[in-house]
């Protein structure tokens, strides 16, 4: 064995001055030399480890993508049920059976359909798209059925919502197949905006009046269609998102 090596295996045996090497015993605190505070070192618990491992600062396991979606449409199904049960007990108590109640809970009943798509295909846009669309023509005929409303279901409830599910189809279509996003999409949902307003204009109406004729839905489609062309122009412009970042410090 060399001398180094002597030396070392012994330091690491018995506690030395780091300031003047004397090596001392265990117990002294000061150097017995320069009066130098004996610097103490612990062993480490479980030797041949490069670094010391701290086991309570693991990451718990990550839930998997279903057990994810099973908590979140758990966690949404008592929190729509929990209003539910209060409206119904409450109709029940004084009432002494179900009347008023009935039009709150068949919302919250939507409103919980409503938010089960996202949840199941939080990634399929159209599937979402059209299973709302769906989920409100129920919604639209149970209210009919119950005597809650006086809106025409057939007539002017589906066909406003089926055009609002087309033109939202199509909005997700245009901005996904954009090869350079931007100011366009902003375009493309204020125009399916315009356009929903023009033809639920239509349909009441032909629902009321029994004409196909535009009023309001004109003022509208005047202010967005104009600032819609405006950005299409800016993006598909050459450099037109330097001109956007110039003028309005994005």
């Amino acid at each position: 064995m060399k001398v180094t090596d002597f030396i070392k295996e012994r330091k690491k045996k018995m506690p030395y001055c780091s300031r003047c090497g004397v090596e001392v015993n265990t117990t002294v605190e000061k150097c017995p030399l320069c009066h130098s505070p004996i610097q103490k070192f612990y062993e480490d618990p479980a030797p041949g480890r490069e670094y010391p491992v701290d086991e309570l600062s693991s990451a718990p396991p990550r839930l998997s993508s279903l057990e994810r979606k099973i908590t979140a449409i758990s966690m949404t199904s008592f929190g729509i049920m929990i209003p539910l049960l209060i409206t119904l007990a409450v109709d029940v108590v004084i009432n002494k059976g179900i009347t008023w109640s009935i039009y709150p809970s068949t919302v919250m009943v939507g409103c919980w359909l409503m938010v089960l798509p996202p949840l199941i295909k939080p990634y399929k846009k159209h599937i979402i798209i059209w299973s709302e669309f769906l989920i409100a023509c129920l919604f639209l005929t149970s209210l009919h059925f119950l005597g809650h409303t006086t809106v025409r279901v057939i007539t002017l409830g589906m066909p406003i919502t089926f055009t609002g599910a087309v033109i939202s189809d199509l909005v997700v279509i245009l901005s996904c197949r954009s090869a350079r996003k931007g100011s366009n999409i902003a375009s493309f949902i204020l125009m399916g905006i315009g356009l929903f307003c023009g033809f639920t204009d239509l349909f009441i109406s032909l629902a009321l009046k029994g004409v196909f004729h535009m009023a309001w839905s004109l003022i509208v489609m005047a202010a967005i269609f104009p600032v819609c062309g405006m950005l299409l122009h800016l993006h598909y412009r050459k450099k037109g998102w330097r001109l956007i970042s110039k003028y309005f410090h994005i």
